[in-house]
Parts: C-alpha cells; sequence; structure tokens
C-alpha cells in the first residue's frame, strides 16, 4: 500500500546502536511488472543481509464481497502469496525463512466473473487504509 503514497511507518535501522528502540527497515517492491523482480526475491535479499527477527507484510487483496472493499483489514501469521490474484508468486510464510510472518491485506480490488475491478477513489481510501495501519504499526513497535 505504501507504493501509492509517501510511507507513514517509521523506519529506524539507520540510527546508531546504541538507541534502544527496534531495528525497523522499510522495504516497497511494487509489483513485479514495474521492479521485475518478484516481492519474495528482494524480501531473500534483505533478510540474508538484514538477518530480522520478524517480517510484517502488507499487501492488497481481492475480494467477491464488495461490502469489504477498501473497509477490511485482515490480519494473520499463516503467511502472505504476494499477486496471488494474478499467479505470479509463492507464498512467503514462516517455513519460508524460519522466522515469524505477519501478514496484513487490504482487499483493493472487486473480483468479478469479468475480471477484476477496482474503486474510483482507490488513491484517496489506500492513503486513510495506510495511515490507519502505519500508525497502528508505529504506536505497537514504538511506542
Amino acid at each position: 500500500m505504501a507504493h501509492q503514497g509517501d510511507c507513514k511507518m517509521i523506519a529506524t535501522n539507520h540510527y546508531n546502536d546504541f538507541l534502544t528502540i527496534p531495528k525497523i527497515t522499510l522495504l516497497n517492491p511494487s509489483v513485479m511488472a514495474k521492479t521485475g523482480i518478484s516481492s519474495l526475491k528482494l524480501i531473500k535479499l534483505i533478510v540474508k543481509d538484514l538477518k530480522p527477527d520478524t517480517i510484517i507484510l502488507i499487501d492488497s487483496l481481492a475480494t467477491n464481497d464488495a461490502k469489504a472493499l477498501n473497509r477490511v483489514i485482515e490480519i494473520s501469521d499463516t503467511g502472505i502469496i504476494p499477486g496471488s490474484a494474478l499467479r505470479t508468486n509463492k507464498e512467503i510464510n514462516r517455513q519460508t525463512f524460519n522466522i515469524p510472518i505477519l501478514s496484513i491485506g487490504v482487499p483493493l480490488l472487486l473480483k468479478k466473473e469479468e475480471g477484476l475491478f477496482e474503486s474510483i477513489h482507490l488513491q484517496e481510501e489506500i492513503e486513510q487504509i495506510a495511515s490507519v495501519v502505519a500508525k497502528s504499526l508505529n504506536r505497537t513497535l514504538l511506542f
């Protein structure tokens, strides 16, 4: 969700080691069509280098329920399959990296027989949802 606007999360990994706050690194891989690299591959590179204790993934979801569109936040520790609506990626879960995964998904696409659809107000809805998720994570992790 952060790819649609400025990230509202607070990155702390670059602060000196004498600070007692958690080290938080943010990655915004966007979509594979833009980067040419799958989310899984980018996360593997980060995990290999930084060796995090936990990975928090935030991704959009597709839903069949129009009432859930842009209004539900799904939180799970079972992992996520980025781009699964398009069948482009492999699952990222605890077994993938041998560390806990927290996945946060928001239904931004409506799945119908004719294809996938999004709201005409998608940009502002993403900003509102990103703000809620970021504030919640910042408060949970840092304050």
